[in-house]
């Protein structure tokens, strides 16, 4: 092995990756999975205890109808916030009119030690 700055043996020869596979994929979405399984038709009972066939989400759509008919709070904030939207936030601001200046601190990554900046 060589000194400080020099090549070693395991170093990489010139014109080879580090990384012959690449990038790994990104593994499953789960976000994806729910929104096929919503897709998905199923034979049940509707809240009018009547059996039919419809998507998943028709029936989780009527469950949060009835719930919120029953004066479930929760469900009624969900279908609010899913129909209006979120309420806009508005940001305090005690200053001058004027430009605002944001400054952040990177987060360093896993190999980078704090000590090293």
């Amino acid at each position: 092995m060589a000194g400080r700055g020099g090549l070693r043996s395991t170093s990489w020869k010139k014109g080879q990756s580090g990384n012959p596979g690449g990038r790994p994929k990104i593994g499953v979405s789960v976000t994806k999975l729910v929104a096929e399984a919503l897709e998905h038709k199923i034979t049940a009972r509707g809240i009018d205890g009547k059996e039919k066939k419809a998507k998943v989400v028709e029936f989780l759509a009527e469950i949060i109808v009835a719930r919120a008919l029953k004066g479930d709070i929760p469900m009624i904030k969900a279908i609010w916030d899913r129909i209006d939207g979120l309420p806009v936030q508005k940001i305090g601001f005690n200053g001058t009119e004027g430009e605002i200046t944001v400054k952040y601190k990177a987060v360093p990554s896993l190999g980078d030690k704090e000590d090293d900046k």
